[in-house]
Order: structure tokens, then C-alpha cells, then sequence
């Protein structure tokens, strides 16, 4: 515009489509659940699902939820800040190596994550039988909040690792050395020079660990019988048909998300500008004695096999034979189970149930967030801060909430379900995943489009290419590393998403990270359970190397 102004957007279709998209899948379900939480389809208006809140102590389960993430946040600040100093600080001989298999717990789906360290250190487990072996009785340990906070810890102190070390990796060593000059002691340097800026990387992992945790809701479910959290009693109150207590749960929930999305946006520019300087002097700390130097690799092998042993523990269970490695009774290894999987006549329904929910969501998020990292990518309009709001919004809600949303979204079939009836179904299943990974997808669409310069693009047009010739022979070619890696993120992270799929799967339905629950709980199920969780592991490995080999051919 010739005055400087932004446009509106509201004028492109382009924009009407995402926001339609948003309001209909993302905001409305939210709506429904707040309604529901103070309306009933009989009664009318009510606060009866808050006086059940208060009566029933869900108010003390949503303490617990609190307290627990704060004590994950303390435990996972601590490991995930040492860690990345000592990655990102220290230099030795296979560091790069070591710091990225420090990620491995990513590669855990959650159910897979916390079934495979219950094994662990359950009783009968491995650690079960060492402490025996060496102080004469069991250390079994599979109930309790500390069997939450251990998985917690174990999976989200990677948000201080990254964090933190992009911080760390970026900072100017220069300052440490003109304060150290300046008479001040290494304690005193760290705390007045490189800990302020530090702590926007700190407050935002922080921020991210303590709503990871207020939404984990398999750690709990596992580990919490009997004392459950807001996430697991949005589901109990689910079973027992009870609507408005589940919606209330919820409205808690949204308004923690709310109150995160909040302090996320708050934080983020100031750890944009907290983690680094331009032109800074930026090295790792050499270790000059070769024995030291020794020391810390073998230190950093022993820390991955550590974060890689629920790898291990899931694979060795599912060789175990059924009625053996219990005490006095000797560990018999076999194929047998995975041969038991081949013979079920159910077993492979769930594998295909997931990838086609799996893969359908996948192929809906990316040519979704295609079209939204171009669009706010590419044009300056007004609504822009409204859109990307919408877009992170279910990064910020807990899975339970947008389950429930759906489920009261497809009540009944409606103009927003296509007028078909969706509860129950694989396209329900997908809608989850799709809604619920927009986010990831879009973060990384649009970091790698603001990698492929404008220019090209219209370089393009000014050669006679329409707008969609240019971005699909120009930019899209330029922007297929991003594209794979997000469509891999959005696959296998739905390849083992377990909290929407047990409230929305229908019989018949049931996707992998639920038939491996449903045989971990049946009668000899668990070394079952055990091969199906091998199986998923190796599809979502067997993903990371298609999209590895796709990714080396395209760069």
C-alpha cells in the first residue's frame, strides 16, 4: 500500500481457508468443552460440574498436577543444564557424536518411554535383580510419584539441553575473560556475566517442561493408581459418562495452557535475543591432558548408555520367554513372541489402523502448514499475529483437552464432520493427530522457508511464472529438506501419540499404542506387549532412515 500500512489479509482466500480451519478444528472444540462445563443439554445452565470438582477433590488433583511439574521442572533443569554444559562447554574426543545421541529420548513414543523404564525398574526388572545380586534384596520399584518424576525427568530434560546449550554454544567467552581480568573469581563471573544470559534459555525450557508435565498423562496413568491427575481424571470421568466433570477438568487445564501460551510468547523474544552476540568469541573449553581427555569420552559413553538402556530393556523383554526371568527362575531367550504376533489374527489391525490415521494426518498437516509458513512467510497482513496464535494454540493445550473437544465436536454428524458420523473412527483418530501436530510442522515449514530467499521466488514471477509456478518450481525444490523433515516429526511423533488415541478409538479401531496397553494389562500379555513396542520402534527408526536417505539425495 502506498501509505505503508499492512493490509488486512482478509481479502486473500488463502488466509479465510486457515482460518476457517483453525476456528472449526481448533477453537470451537474448546468452546464446546468451556460450555460444557457450565451448561447441560437437559438443565440448562448449571454449576453442578464445579460443585462435583470441589466434591470429588479434583481440585486436589490438580495440585498434584502442579506440584509434580514443578518438581520435573527442578530435576530436569538440573540434569538437562548439566548435561548441555558439558556438552556444549567442554571440548573431547567424540563430543558432536555423543551430544546428538543425547537426544535418543526423543525417539521414545510416550507409552513405549514409560512401559520400557516400568520394565526397568519394576519389580523382577533389572535393577530388581542387580540390587538383589549385590545387597540381598529387590529395589522393584513400579508405583508411585517417583516412578513419574523419573519418566518425566528421563524425557523432558531435553527441553534445558537444547535450550540451554544453543545458549551456552552461542555465548561470548570474551565477557568471562574481561571479567576474570577485572579482578572477579569464576564463581562471581558466572553468576554477574553468563547466568543473566542464560535465563530467558532457562525460563523457556522451564516454561515447556512444566506444561509438558500438567499434560503428560501416561506417566501418570501408569504409575498413579488410585491418585490420579487432572489429565487421568479427564478420562475416568470419560468412562463413568460424565460429561460436564470431564469438561470442567478441562476448563483447569485450558486455562494453565492459556496462562503458558501467555508467558511463552513473553519469553520467547528475549530468548531469541539471550543466545548469542554478533561476532562473539565463541569456543569450547580444551582439555589439555590426555588422561582427563580419556575420562570424559568414556564419562559421555557411559551417560548414553544410560539414556539408550529403555532401548535395550524394551528390545531384550521381547525375546524373553513367557514364565521366565522371574526370580529362581532362569531368563530363556526366544523369537517366539514376535512368531506369537505373526499367528495373532488381530495383531496387525492396530499396525495398519496407525499408519493409515498416521499417515493421513501427516499428508493433511503438511500441505496445511505448507500453506500457512508461506502465508505468513511471504505477506505482511494485520491478522497475521491472530493466525500464528491459533496455530501454536495446541501446542499449548494438553491432548486430553482437544480429545475432549473432538469427542464433543463429533456428538453428532454436523456441517464441521462433512455430515458424516466420525466417533469411533480412523478419521477421528487422524483429525487428533492433525490438530494436535500443526504446530510442529509449522515451526519447522517456516524456519527452513525463512532459509530460501524471497527473491527467487520472485525472480520467477518476473519471468512470466504465476505465483503458484513460482513457489512450486522455485521455492517448494528449495524447501524439500523441510518438508520431509517435517513430515517425519508429524509421522512418528502419531505413530505413538497414546493419549488421543485411547479416549477417541473406536472398537476395531484401536491403534498400536493401544492394543500394546490393552495387551499389557491382559493375563501373559507383557513380553506381547514388548514385541508390539519393538515392532513400533522399528517403523518409527525405519522412518527417520527413509527421511535420512531422502534428505542426503535433496541436499
Amino acid at each position: 500500500m502506498s501509505d505503508g500500512r499492512r493490509a488486512s489479509g482478509l481479502r486473500d482466500p488463502r488466509v479465510w481457508l486457515l482460518l476457517a480451519v483453525l476456528l472449526g478444528y481448533v477453537c470451537w472444540p474448546i468452546v464446546q468443552v468451556l460450555a460444557a462445563s457450565v451448561w447441560d443439554r437437559r438443565a440448562g445452565w448449571t454449576l453442578e460440574p464445579w460443585r462435583q470438582f470441589a466434591a470429588r477433590g479434583h481440585w486436589l488433583y490438580a495440585w498434584r498436577s502442579v506440584w509434580i511439574s514443578l518438581a520435573t521442572v527442578a530435576l530436569a533443569g538440573v540434569v538437562g543444564t548439566a548435561l548441555a554444559f558439558f556438552y556444549f562447554r567442554l571440548e573431547f574426543p567424540l563430543r558432536g557424536v555423543l551430544a546428538g545421541l543425547t537426544l535418543l529420548p526423543f525417539t521414545l513414543p510416550p507409552l513405549v518411554g514409560v512401559f520400557a523404564i516400568w520394565l526397568l525398574m519394576g519389580e523382577n526388572g533389572p535393577i530388581d535383580h542387580l540390587t538383589r545380586a549385590v545387597l540381598g534384596r529387590g529395589m522393584g520399584y513400579d508405583r508411585g510419584y517417583g516412578g513419574v518424576l523419573l519418566v518425566h525427568t528421563y524425557s523432558m530434560f531435553v527441553y534445558f539441553y537444547v535450550l540451554v546449550g544453543g545458549a551456552v554454544a552461542g555465548f561470548d567467552e570474551s565477557q568471562l575473560e574481561a571479567a576474570r581480568d577485572l579482578g572477579a573469581g569464576r564463581w562471581q563471573a558466572f553468576r554477574l556475566v553468563m547466568l543473566p544470559q542464560l535465563r530467558p534459555a532457562l525460563a523457556g525450557a522451564a516454561l515447556l517442561t512444566f506444561m509438558t508435565s500438567m499434560a503428560s498423562f501416561t506417566a501418570p496413568f501408569f504409575y498413579l493408581a488410585g491418585k490420579p491427575v487432572l489429565t487421568v481424571a479427564v478420562q475416568q470421568a470419560l468412562e463413568r459418562a460424565d460429561e460436564g466433570l470431564a469438561s470442567a477438568d478441562c476448563v483447569v487445564l485450558v486455562a494453565c495452557a492459556g496462562l503458558f501460551l501467555w508467558l511463552n510468547l513473553r519469553y520467547e523474544s528475549a530468548y531469541a535475543a539471550g543466545t548469542g552476540t554478533r561476532g562473539a568469541t565463541r569456543r569450547r573449553l580444551a582439555v589439555a591432558s590426555p588422561r582427563a581427555r580419556r575420562g570424559l569420552t568414556a564419562g559421555a559413553l557411559a551417560l548414553t548408555l544410560l539414556l539408550v538402556t529403555p532401548h535395550l530393556v524394551m528390545v531384550r523383554e521381547s525375546l524373553v520367554a513367557p514364565g521366565t526371568g522371574f526370580i529362581g527362575v532362569p531368563v530363556r531367550y526366544t523369537s517366539g513372541n514376535y512368531a506369537d504376533l505373526w499367528r495373532r489374527a488381530d495383531a496387525w489391525g492396530p499396525v495398519a489402523n496407525s499408519l493409515r490415521a498416521s499417515g493421513a494426518a501427516t499428508a493433511a498437516v503438511v500441505v496445511f502448514t505448507l500453506l500457512s509458513a508461506w502465508v505468513l512467510g511471504r505477506r505482511r497482513y494485520r491478522v497475521a499475529g491472530a493466525l500464528r496464535a491459533l496455530i501454536m494454540l495446541p501446542w499449548a493445550l494438553p491432548g486430553t483437552v482437544i480429545a475432549v473437544g473432538l469427542l464433543w465436536l463429533t456428538r453428532r454428524p454436523g456441517p464441521l464432520t462433512g455430515g458424516l458420523p466420525l466417533r469411533g473412527t480412523l478419521t477421528l483418530l487422524a483429525l487428533a493427530y492433525f490438530v494436535r501436530l500443526i504446530p510442529l510442522a509449522h515451526r519447522t515449514l517456516a524456519a527452513g522457508l525463512a532459509q530460501v530467499p524471497a527473491e527467487l521466488e520472485a525472480a520467477g514471477r518476473d519471468l512470466g511464472a504465476t505465483a503458484r509456478q513460482a513457489f512450486l518450481r522455485v521455492t517448494l525444490p528449495l524447501l524439500l529438506p523441510a518438508v520431509v523433515a517435517a513430515a517425519t516429526l508429524t509421522f512418528t511423533t502419531a505413530m505413538g501419540e497414546f493419549v488421543s488415541s485411547i479416549l477417541l478409538a473406536g472398537p476395531g479401531g484401536e491403534p498400536i499404542a493401544v492394543k500394546i496397553d490393552q495387551l499389557r494389562r491382559g493375563p501373559g500379555g507383557l513380553h506381547l506387549a514388548a514385541a508390539y513396542s519393538t515392532v513400533l520402534l522399528g517403523l518409527i527408526a525405519l522412518t527417520f532412515a527413509l527421511s535420512g536417505r531422502r534428505l542426503r539425495r535433496s541436499l
